[in-house]
């Protein structure tokens, strides 16, 4: 396997393991001329750069809310009125969790729960009021800083990238195709 080190590119007669290949690849990362090694990389700092995100936007909602009861809001309000378990499926998050972090969001004011209509063994999650106006500031918020980040982007580039990230979410394993 053709890599570079963590640090940066090593030089051309350093790119190969002499012990073979494998060998050393826990501590190299992939070739920058490897398409599916750059979108690896790329996902990776977004992965971090997101969820240091998704604390400062809990925190921006609520300051007792966590990452996790913010990706349930977030959910919740998407999907609204949804159970807990549909919430569980959709996040990839145990019941348990679910129920924990639901139980925040109501003592915080932001999910409300009523019999299902349909089914009265059912409980119905939505957000409230509180919770619409909260995700209605903090979408501004986020809007605005995207916005700075890619004032130089031409509508086309932004196009693009709107539908690349769609069309990779739809492609997550277990998860409808692209």
């Amino acid at each position: 396997m053709t890599s570079t080190t963590v640090g940066g590119p090593a030089p051309a007669a350093d790119r190969t393991d002499p012990a073979g290949p494998g060998a050393g690849d826990r501590h190299l990362v992939p070739d920058p001329d490897d398409a599916i090694g750059r979108v690896a990389a790329e996902l990776s700092e977004l992965y971090v750069a997101t969820k240091h995100r998704s604390a400062q936007d809990a925190h921006f909602v609520h300051p007792e809310l966590n990452a996790t009861g913010w990706i349930l809001l977030r959910t919740i309000l998407q999907h609204a009125p949804v159970q807990a378990s549909t919430l569980a499926h959709l996040t990839d998050l145990d019941k348990s969790v679910v129920s924990r972090q639901v139980a925040v969001l109501k003592r915080l004011g932001f999910v409300q729960a009523r019999t299902d209509p349909d089914d009265a063994r059912a409980t119905d999650l939505s957000p409230t009021e509180a919770a619409c106006h909260r995700l209605e500031l903090l979408g501004q918020r986020v809007r605005d800083d995207y916005r700075e980040r890619l004032a130089d982007w031409s509508d086309t580039d932004l196009d693009a990238l709107a539908t690349l990230l769609g069309r990779f979410n739809r492609c997550r394993s277990g998860h409808q195709s692209a």
